[in-house]
């Protein structure tokens, strides 16, 4: 799967456009390590891992093989929770 932050790539060219899709995570610090600013990046990490591999499932089954113009945002909620959001244009594409 391609992965980009552009609406376009380079080395492929977009054939058909198959819609957005999202992904999301709400990561929790469970001990009080985790919730020192120093373990935050790891969370963080850990949301965006699981945020950017459901919009990959969900992007597979419409048969995309390329995701295009991403955008991951994060959330702080109350302390110790993490919301991410990642969201794609699901295309199909060829090699140029």
């Amino acid at each position: 799967m391609i992965i980009t932050t552009t609406d376009q790539l380079e080395t492929h060219q977009i054939i058909r456009y198959l819609g957005i899709v999202t992904g999301k995570a709400n990561i929790r610090a469970k001990k009080l390590k985790e919730m020192r600013a120093a373990a935050q990046p790891e969370l963080i990490d850990r949301a965006e891992k699981i945020a950017m591999e459901e919009a990959i499932s969900k992007a597979e089954e419409l048969g995309a093989n390329a995701l295009v113009g991403v955008t991951i945002d994060l959330e702080t909620i109350s302390g110790p929770y993490f919301y991410v959001l990642f969201t794609g244009t699901a295309v199909k594409c060829q090699r140029r």
